[in-house]
């Protein structure tokens, strides 16, 4: 699920491409499919989720698509949060109880530091152009899902 560039959201992820290229490499047999959810019918998105093995997105509005998708399939999410990472993310952890659910962080450089970046990072402009997510933890998470 990806944001479109239509978003307002200043949570942009720098390196997607990166984690774009990790998907299509690794997914083995499986169809990588890139949506804005905010562009496609709903009888679209709906059956692409029911048909999907792995879900990943962004923490915000477009993981609650996530009801779509079908936990006796053995779907797996893979949500990228920021701060949400310190005591998991309780509306798509939640949501997703019956699915293989993985939490990988989006961090941020500042001052030379990787930090979870927090409301005021984003407000003052800190961490606007540097977010990322951490191949390092999508790769693991992302094999853990191929293996469910």
């Amino acid at each position: 699920l990806e944001r479109g560039k239509a978003s307002t959201s200043s949570t942009h992820i720098s390196n997607i491409e990166e984690v774009k290229s990790l998907l299509k490499r690794n997914s083995r047999k499986l169809k990588f499919v890139s949506i804005d959810a905010s562009l496609i019918k709903i009888k679209d998105l709906v059956s692409v989720m029911q048909r999907a093995k792995i879900v990943v997105g962004i923490h915000g509005g477009q993981m609650a698509n996530i009801v779509f998708a079908q936990a006796d399939k053995n779907t797996s999410i893979i949500e990228v949060a920021g701060r949400q990472t310190y005591w998991k993310s309780y509306y798509y952890n939640g949501m997703s109880s019956n699915f293989d659910y993985h939490l990988v962080p989006r961090l941020c450089k500042s001052r030379g530091a990787m930090l979870h970046p927090n409301g005021a990072d984003l407000k003052f402009k800190k961490c606007s152009s540097n977010i990322f997510v951490s191949i390092d933890d999508f790769n693991l998470a992302l094999n853990k899902a191929l293996e469910f």
